[in-house]
């Protein structure tokens, strides 16, 4: 916890200002600014990572295979990291919490630094201000689908705070990784999303209608094999509908649309607070981006995928 005690003058006269002698406005304000600042040098380096390192140390045929695993990681931290911070929190703080966030990023860092990129050469003409590896824009329905997906599951994650809801999401993404090499191998492409949306759905109705831990938890694995499976496959989406040299651009945007879906959706479930409402906002969103994919996003994409 931040430090309550009052201000401490030292032997010079010289008065300490600790955090809670700001006001409320300028703390709104500082708070503002530093979550500004972490999310834009997290996008950051989530899209240098994903969008370039990683193609950079792979070959061509082993590009799609190393976004591929490079996504699932980061999705496994959905849970992973609500996992370690509810189980640390109450044991050693928030502070502790944070402390273990900064050492990862720390770790992260280091093995940055101690993987060789064997870097492409530039281009000659180099622009001072450039969307290339920011948004691929002929991507824009994937984008609208799938931001309203995450929207929906950035509901549902903000609203819990219960490990074993968490643990059981985890589950679903594993079952997600299973289910794409054994149910939808030989599937049509168009019902592997339809699926996936149809079981979001009925978790959501679970969070609606039934208020049991059994449900609950029900819930939260049937959500886990829901993302899992719709998110890997709007990110192959986004890879075949972007041009060979755009394969970064790609991915800048699926991140885009996985961060700020799930930034929206936690506001929203922040101001809906523990009712069901926020669900109710969760599951409008879902029909909508399943409608949508039925009748349009799926027959669009097809007509207009470079491979």
């Amino acid at each position: 916890m931040l430090d309550a005690r009052p201000a401490l003058s030292s032997e010079r006269g010289v008065r300490h200002i600790h955090f809670t002698d700001l006001s409320v406005e300028f703390r709104a304000i500082l708070f503002a600014v530093i979550q500004l600042v972490g999310s834009v040098f997290y996008g950051l380096s989530q899209m240098v990572l994903s969008g370039t390192l990683i193609i950079d140390v792979c070959e061509s045929f082993q590009r799609t295979e190393a976004n591929h695993s490079a996504a699932w990681f980061g999705r496994l931290g959905l849970a992973l990291g609500p996992i370690a911070a509810i189980l640390t929190a109450p044991r050693f703080g928030c502070e502790t919490v944070l402390l273990a966030s900064s050492v990862c990023g720390l770790l992260a860092m280091l093995l940055v630094l101690f993987t060789d990129f064997p870097f492409r050469a530039p281009e000659d003409n180099l622009k001072a201000f450039s969307t290339d590896r920011f948004f691929l824009t002929r991507g824009i329905w994937l984008f609208v689908n799938f931001m309203m997906i995450m929207i929906a599951v950035g509901i549902v994650v903000v609203n819990h705070q219960d490990v074993r809801f968490f643990v059981l999401m985890l589950g679903g993404f594993l079952i997600s990784l299973l289910s794409q090499k054994f149910v939808f191998a030989n599937a049509e492409l168009k019902s592997e999303i339809l699926s996936a949306l149809v079981l979001i759905i009925g978790a959501l109705l679970l969070m609606i209608f039934r208020d049991s831990d059994v449900a609950s938890l029900a819930a939260a694995l049937l959500t886990g094999v829901g993302v899992g499976v719709s998110a890997t496959r709007f990110l192959l989406f986004f890879i075949k509908l972007s041009p060979h040299c755009k394969r970064g651009t790609s991915q800048s945007t699926f991140f885009l649309t996985w961060q700020s879906g799930l930034a929206l959706g936690a506001a929203l479930g922040i101001v809906a607070g523990q009712s069901g409402a926020g669900y109710v906002v969760a599951l409008a969103f879902v029909v909508v981006a399943l409608l949508l994919y039925h009748f349009f996003t799926h027959t669009w994409f097809m007509n207009n995928k470079s491979r």
